[in-house]
């Protein structure tokens, strides 16, 4: 159940490493979107019953970022066995070389509530995978809230109306870009869970601690009102 697609890398070298990671990241969320609509459960279908689909972990293994107008191939497989969600694992490779994995999680979710729910019944036609899925998200997703214990504090980021996506929210890969503003770095391997949406107009803050090779990180967020804890990330250098 592979689908191969291709697109071409449109930022440049010179620009920040954040938009040069958002770029990767958004890339393979198109392929695992429009890979979704060829199996018949894209957004055409799954909206209109009144559902929606969330990122709601992504780990990624990055070897190398392209350079600009770089050929990317993208391989995406999907991985059902979850009972509200889907799997799905990207290889992504330029001139032959691969340049990175990753996982993405899914939720299926209310669109009103955006709280999770079970996938519908015609979910049964996929192969069910239950063990190889639990195998992959143990192996991908290590961190827990529970390593995290912050020693520093962030500069504060505005949310900008224009990264917000027609959830109503921060884009998924948008927040990629805010994190790296504030990590300048340039990873081997990105793990993030999005806990909460962040809305227009919203503050980031990032508490941070360095152990051995690794930022770990709490995001949070501020309306003025209430402050919310938006993801956990896992930064390897």
């Amino acid at each position: 159940m592979k689908l191969n697609h291709t697109f071409l890398f449109e930022v440049r070298e010179d620009e920040h490493i954040g938009k040069r990671l958002e770029h990767i990241h958004r890339l393979a969320e198109m392929a695992s979107f429009s890979h979704a609509q060829a199996l018949g459960i894209g957004d055409d279908v799954i909206r209109p019953l009144g559902k929606m689909w969330l990122v709601v972990k992504v780990s990624t293994k990055l070897m190398e970022l392209p350079v600009f107008a770089a050929e990317i191939q993208i391989q995406t497989t999907p991985l059902f066995g979850l009972a509200s969600g889907v799997l799905w694992m990207v290889e992504a490779t330029c001139n032959h070389q691969l340049i990175f994995e990753q996982a993405i999680l899914w939720a299926m979710a209310d669109q009103t509530s955006q709280k999770a729910i079970r996938l519908p019944e015609f979910f049964g036609q996929f192969e069910q995978q239950k063990s190889l899925v639990k195998e992959k998200i143990k192996d991908w997703f290590p961190l827990d809230a529970s390593m995290i214990h912050p020693t520093r504090v962030s500069e504060p980021q505005v949310v900008h109306p224009s990264h917000i996506d027609f959830n109503h929210h921060l884009h998924n890969t948008r927040y990629i870009e805010y994190l790296f503003v504030s990590f300048p770095v340039q990873p081997r391997e990105i793990e993030i869970h999005y806990l909460a949406p962040i809305l227009p107009n919203d503050i980031i803050v990032f508490e941070s601690c360095l152990i051995h090779d690794t930022i770990l990180v709490n995001g949070l967020a501020s309306n003025h009102q209430q402050i919310t804890k938006s993801c956990i990330a896992r930064i390897q250098l």
